[in-house]
């Protein structure tokens, strides 16, 4: 007589139907389920991450990585590297320029390719509510509109978010205060902040979402100079966000400026 309980599931013996589960079996692969984790494949709640937590070419849990390195773009009409020796033929790095592109807009996906090249698409418009958002919804720039860079996560307002240019301690006490979008813990950037924003493609962005104010102007960061010197504390880091050229200059003078939370 076929006993179910001897029998494996999914097997049928003598109109027996198979009761006895096999056991389980080691995770062997990234992303497997059914399986026992082990210490090369732990469990993992996929929920918790996204595609831009993982770096680009990797995949964690099952989540193939979105999270770009960004790279400068070419124009070969505006600069074409040559070099008798050895010679250069097509595009590469040598070829590359910056954000300004001349004044032409985005920059083609050459030579990295689009994967390598950030803008837009890798910024999304914030609403008053702090919600995603439209371009119809910033339409103007007294609109409080922010904008998110999905690939440091971090979030930023538009230009001179609390009147015109400022001294660097102006600068300061304004995003200490500002009340923006719906939130109040807004600060001034630091200066690899503004230059991780350029290098993020806020000016290409910009292109796209025109209330955000100019890009290609000096913004002050909330960073002091930090040479042997006792003069350099006395001037702090700006960055242009078009070209992402970062400067010291004296802080009593004014500079365009953008908070962060």
């Amino acid at each position: 007589r076929a006993i179910p309980t001897n029998i494996r599931a999914g097997v049928t013996i003598a109109g027996a139907a198979g009761a006895v589960q096999p056991a389980p079996f080691d995770c062997a692969a990234d992303g497997a389920t059914a399986c026992v984790a082990t210490e090369q494949f732990p469990a993992a709640d996929k929920a918790a991450v996204a595609a831009r937590d993982v770096r680009r070419g990797v995949t964690v849990a099952g989540v193939a990585g979105a999270l770009k390195l960004c790279r400068n773009g070419a124009n070969l009409a505006l600069w074409d590297a040559f070099f008798p020796a050895p010679a250069r033929d097509g595009l590469d790095e040598s070829d590359t320029i910056d954000d300004l592109n001349g004044g032409g807009g985005a920059l083609p996906d050459a030579p990295f390719g689009a994967q390598m090249l950030c803008g837009p698409a890798d910024w999304q418009i914030l609403t008053a509510a702090g919600a995603p958002g439209g371009a119809a919804d910033c339409a103007h720039l007294a609109d409080p509109c922010q904008i998110k860079d999905l690939t440091s996560g971090l979030t930023w307002t538009r230009l001179n978010p609390g009147g015109g240019d400022k001294s660097w301690s102006a600068a300061l006490a304004a995003c200490d205060a500002l009340v923006f979008g719906g939130a109040s813990d807004w600060r001034l950037p630091t200066q690899k902040e503004l230059m991780q924003a350029y290098i993020d493609g806020i000016h290409a962005a910009s292109a796209e979402f025109p209330w955000l104010g100019l890009t290609d102007a000096s913004h002050w960061s909330a960073t002091s100079g930090g040479a042997d010197d006792a003069n350099a504390v006395m001037r702090g880091w700006s960055v242009y966000l078009g070209s992402g050229r970062t400067i010291d200059a004296d802080k009593t003078g004014t500079r365009s400026w953008r908070c962060v939370r």
